[in-house]
């Protein structure tokens, strides 16, 4: 689904096919489609399910963000990235240059810096626990998805009165189910040392936003992401989760409002 801007629910120009809108949403699309490259993006909402676990691979997941870039007639773009998706748009910086006018990321899930001890569970083995970070297993995600999903979103929102956002995490993320999740942890990644050669390549203008109670991934990521890419600006927001967008939209729209500005007025 490609959002080009928002539509007024009244407009009687607006298809009758399309489905009633839930008023909690503060942004929906003029239009809608399928890119016919193997899903777009894989494995959520409409979208298709590959059964293998390398159709989830980093480098595919940029190339689903590319193919909309194309299916959109963008050119060049601002790419916003949140948590994982920071390796994708790192995928697209440095190996499209010309596609990519300027980089932000939120939350960064990229394996430098320090992250948190808790997450370090046993992915594929039967624990005699279920307790915390014990959720994160294979085995724990067939047996009840939802709950998974409450507790991790849980962890995305750390911020007092973040009820609202942590439904709404549930909900999208109950659009998928736990074998294809499953398959995304099988998936291809990246070490330390491929990422360090991505942010290396990228020559465009990057802001890294990054909560310094980032209960995810810790802010340590963030920060070290922000030193391995040559001129990067880092701004931390105090208190802030791993959703940061969610939770301080005013703060973080801002922010990326005053870095795109900063861009056209370097534009010759």
């Amino acid at each position: 689904m490609v959002a080009v801007r928002r539509a007024d629910p009244a407009d009687p120009s607006r298809s009758e096919h399309q489905p009633a809108r839930e008023q909690s949403r503060a942004r929906y699309p003029d239009r809608t489609g399928f890119i016919e490259r193997d899903g777009d993006p894989r494995g959520n909402g409409r979208s298709d399910r590959p059964p293998g676990a390398g159709a989830y691979s980093e480098h595919e997941m940029a190339a689903d963000l590319l193919a909309v870039m194309n299916a959109t007639d963008t050119d060049r773009a601002v790419l916003g990235a949140l948590s994982l998706g920071a390796q994708r748009a790192l995928i697209a910086a440095a190996g499209h240059p010309d596609r990519v006018a300027g980089l932000v990321f939120l939350g960064p899930a990229v394996p430098l810096g320090d992250g948190l001890p808790e997450g370090d569970t046993p992915f594929d083995a039967r624990l005699d626990t279920d307790d915390g970070w014990a959720k994160y297993n294979r085995h724990f995600w067939r047996r009840d998805y939802a709950a998974f999903l409450e507790f991790f979103f849980g962890q995305c929102f750390t911020e007092p009165h973040s009820t609202k956002q942590i439904e709404d995490a549930v909900g999208w993320g109950l659009d998928s189910n736990p074998e294809t999740l499953i398959l995304t942890q099988g998936a291809p990644g990246f070490g330390e040392y491929a990422v360090r050669g991505l942010c290396a390549a990228v020559r465009c203008p990057t802001l890294v936003i990054q909560g310094d109670a980032d209960a995810i991934t810790g802010p340590g990521r963030g920060i070290a992401l922000a030193e391995a890419i040559p001129n990067a600006r880092i701004a931390t927001i105090a208190g802030g989760d791993h959703i940061a967008n969610a939770r301080e939209p005013v703060l973080v729209n801002l922010l990326i409002r005053d870095f795109v500005g900063s861009l056209r007025r370097n534009v010759p």
